[in-house]
């Protein structure tokens, strides 16, 4: 069965919303900590995905007039309403795989979710669908040094937006009945200064005590990260994102030059050089896999390819499908224990 040419993808934001309804790149109220959730329904057309105008849940809905006082008094939020909406649509399309995607610098709210519709084609079966969902906060949708940088300090607070948003999934789940979820599995792909917000966010629940943190994803994969290669390994850093996860993939490639303007001004990034020093196989129950994709070039060629072998390199889209899947990737295993190549 072809995958369908038109799908509807969630997601949660911090940017604010323009007049027309699109979303644009400044905060929220200037509030990097509020969030709007809501979807988005991306169509194909050729070989492109194209978004259209997305559509944002209240943050409250009241039940209609006329009804009991207990129903008037009744009110769905936003997030309740966008992760039932998540839970029907992976029911309906019996799918074991729900993708939440957290964006690199340079991309806006489309590009966001054009992107995900590229990367739920590449990841799905024909008898098992992703379900696409994404967190997306207020990149200028510009490749070059100054609006990388911007894009950094706006990712960087966007860190309690995102912690929110886990929050209230986390909440969502721990309040529903095994029966009355979707029995799928969740996994995390955050790209290139995604993980930088990732980062923040994981720094955020586990500095406030109002947050029950679960084992939330079910995989964690780490493309091209933009954070410090020691990120993993320190307790101020992402080290406690093994406490959301069942396992983490890191794919990193040191011939990945835009990643060099990072490393240019911050320590040795996670996505060129790996996991140093490495914080061990099984961290807090969570199993790490390094993932050397440098030799993955015939693949992936020019520079702005090679730092999304997600989207371009076969044999890393193969080894994400097979990792969703609980099955054994096809990998080289290094001199390191946890070390592999592709």
């Amino acid at each position: 069965m072809a995958f369908p040419k038109k799908l509807t993808s969630h997601f949660a934001t911090n940017r604010n919303r323009l007049r027309d309804g699109t979303y644009g790149t400044e905060f929220y109220e200037g509030d990097p900590r509020l969030i709007r959730l809501g979807k988005v329904e991306v169509k194909k057309s050729g070989k492109r995905w194209k978004a259209s105008k997305p559509e944002t849940h209240p943050e409250r809905s009241r039940a209609a007039a006329g009804a009991s006082r207990a129903d008037r008094e009744w009110v769905v939020l936003g997030s309740t309403a966008s992760f039932d909406a998540v839970r029907t649509d992976g029911i309906e399309s019996g799918t074991t795989d729900i993708l939440i995607f957290l964006h690199g610098a340079g991309n806006s709210f489309e590009t966001a979710a054009e992107t995900l519709a590229v990367m739920a084609e590449l990841y799905s079966d024909a008898d098992n669908p992703v379900c696409p969902y994404f967190f997306t906060y207020p990149a200028n949708g510009k490749s070059d040094p100054a609006n990388y940088f911007a894009d950094r300090d706006d990712a960087a607070l966007s860190g309690p937006a995102m912690a929110r948003s886990f929050g209230k999934l986390i909440t969502f789940l721990t309040e529903r009945h095994v029966e009355e979820r979707c029995g799928a599995r969740i996994h995390l792909l955050a790209h290139s200064l995604g993980n930088f917000a990732l980062r923040k966010a994981v720094e955020t629940i586990f500095a406030n005590p109002a947050y029950r943190p679960i084992r939330l994803f079910d995989t964690v994969f780490l493309a091209h990260a933009d954070d410090d290669k020691d990120t993993l390994s320190s307790n101020d850093k992402m080290r406690n994102l093994t406490r959301l996860t069942d396992r983490i993939v890191v794919y990193y490639d040191g011939t990945d030059k835009l990643l060099r303007l990072s490393d240019a001004v911050h320590m040795d990034r996670l996505g060129q050089k790996g996991p140093s020093p490495f914080p061990g196989v099984h961290v807090n129950g969570c199993e790490i896999a390094a993932v050397d994709c440098s030799e993955t070039k015939f693949d992936v060629m020019s520079d702005r390819q090679r730092h999304r072998h997600y989207l371009g390199a076969s044999k890393v889209i193969n080894d994400i499908r097979a990792v969703m899947r609980h099955q054994e990737p096809k990998r080289t295993p290094l001199d390191r224990a946890g070390f592999w190549r592709l």
